[in-house]
C-alpha cells in the first residue's frame, strides 16, 4: 500500500484521538472518581448531575476520532508489517467502547434518572470506577499500539 497524505492524516487522527481519549479517562479516574466516592450518595448524584453534561461532551469528541482512525488504519494496514499493532489497537478500542456502551452509559443515565437506591448507587459507583480503570487500560493499549502501528508503517515505507 502506498503511503499518502490521507493515510498519514488518518494515522495521526488515530494517535491523537486515542491519546486525547486516554487523557480524558485518566482525568475522570484521578479527579472525578475519587471525589465522587468521597461524597454521600445524595451529594454524589447532585454533583454528577451537574458535571455529567460537560463530561458527556468531551468523551465522544475524543473517542469517535480514535475509533474511526484505528478502524480505518486496521483496514488499510491489515496486510502489512504493521497489521499486528493495528489489530491490538483495534481490540483495545473495541473493548473500551463495549465497556462504555454496556455499563457506563446505562449506569450514567440511571444515576441521572434516580433509578437506584442509595445502597445500589454506592455499589454502582464502585463498579463504575473499577470498570473505568479497565477501559482506561484498554485506552492505554490503544494509544500505545497506535503509535507502534504508525511507527512500523512509516519504517516499512522508508
Amino acid at each position: 500500500m502506498k503511503l499518502t497524505k490521507n493515510n498519514l492524516a488518518i494515522s495521526l487522527i488515530a494517535i491523537i484521538g486515542s491519546g486525547a481519549y486516554l487523557g480524558n479517562l485518566i482525568n475522570m479516574g484521578l479527579v472525578h472518581a475519587p471525589y465522587w466516592q468521597s461524597l454521600d450518595t445524595d451529594s454524589f448524584i447532585a454533583d454528577f448531575t451537574l458535571k455529567f453534561p460537560f463530561l458527556l461532551t468531551t468523551l465522544p469528541l475524543t473517542m469517535i476520532p480514535s475509533i474511526i482512525g484505528v478502524v480505518t488504519c486496521f483496514i488499510w494496514y491489515r496486510k502489512t508489517k504493521a497489521s499486528k499493532s493495528w489489530r491490538i489497537a483495534l481490540y483495545g478500542v473495541i473493548a473500551g467502547f463495549l465497556i462504555s456502551a454496556i455499563y457506563h452509559i446505562p449506569t450514567n443515565f440511571g444515576f441521572l434518572g434516580g433509578e437506584f437506591t442509595q445502597e445500589a448507587t454506592a455499589i454502582r459507583l464502585q463498579w463504575w470506577v473499577n470498570l473505568h480503570w479497565v477501559r482506561t487500560a484498554f485506552a492505554l493499549l490503544t494509544a500505545v499500539y497506535s503509535v507502534i502501528g504508525f511507527k512500523t508503517t512509516i519504517e516499512a515505507k522508508l
